[in-house]
């Protein structure tokens, strides 16, 4: 069976941002692996454990079918590049389609946006490593903000934080390389929402704005763009 197309539909606002959930598990390869280049093959078999191969290929190949919907040609049609710094793009920037993935155990998600870099992150949300990891990424100002919340709540909290600085270090396009401790999204706690200034390599300060991302399940998730009011979400499943 050759799969269909996905239905993308249009960007209906000039900044809307499609956020797509993606399956990570498949009962059958047999339409999915066909879609991966050599690369992407190359890099499956180098996973150790099998559900790990699987899950790479699934979402990878699914990647593809989105992009390939969007830019009206085969999946396996589409290539990708990297920046200087090492993130991921299409290799048509004629296009002007902006997209970012991010996965955790059996959840995977795809931000496509147009005319403006998008981040994304999900996290499923694990308990006992909030205290530990807090005093490795979070500013002083988050680390209080989490000291106020009632202890049960404090890991779902702390992945919270997680994503919004993760999405948007990766919206900046430098991921890791900018450092998290620089990152104050404590109003995402409250709000939903971060505004932060990053320095650029040239010392500019480009405004990102973060929010937060309603998934089922245990995960919480975070999408980043430039500092928009008019910035729209529209979550979609494939």
């Amino acid at each position: 069976m050759t799969l269909a197309q996905p239905d993308v539909g249009s960007f209906d606002e000039p900044h809307e941002v499609h956020v797509w959930v993606i399956p990570t598990d498949a009962a059958s390869l047999d339409d999915l692996a066909p879609l991966l280049a050599a690369d992407e093959i190359e890099r499956a078999a180098r996973f150790h454990f099998q559900r790990d191969r699987v899950r790479f290929i699934v979402r990878r190949a699914h990647l593809r079918r989105l992009l390939g919907a969007y830019l009206d040609q085969d999946p396996t049609a589409v290539r990708f590049a990297t920046t200087g710094n090492g993130k991921p793009v299409l290799a048509r920037p004629e296009a002007d389609l902006h997209f970012s993935v991010s996965h955790s155990g059996n959840v995977g998600v795809c931000a496509v946006g147009r005319d403006h870099p998008v981040g994304i992150d999900v996290e499923q949300i694990r308990t006992g490593v909030e205290d530990t990891l807090a005093s490795r990424v979070c500013t002083p100002n988050e680390r209080a903000a989490l000291a106020r919340i009632a202890a049960n709540a404090r890991p779902a909290a702390f992945f919270t934080l997680w994503t919004h600085k993760e999405a948007l270090v990766k919206a900046d396009g430098r991921g890791l390389r900018v450092e998290l401790k620089t990152v104050d999204v404590a109003s995402a706690l409250e709000s939903g929402t971060a505004v932060v200034q990053i320095p650029s390599v040239t010392g500019e300060h480009q405004q990102w704005k973060s929010h937060s991302v309603h998934l089922e399940g245990n995960v919480t998730a975070a999408l980043a763009a430039p500092a928009r009011s008019d910035l729209r979400i529209a979550v979609h499943r494939l």
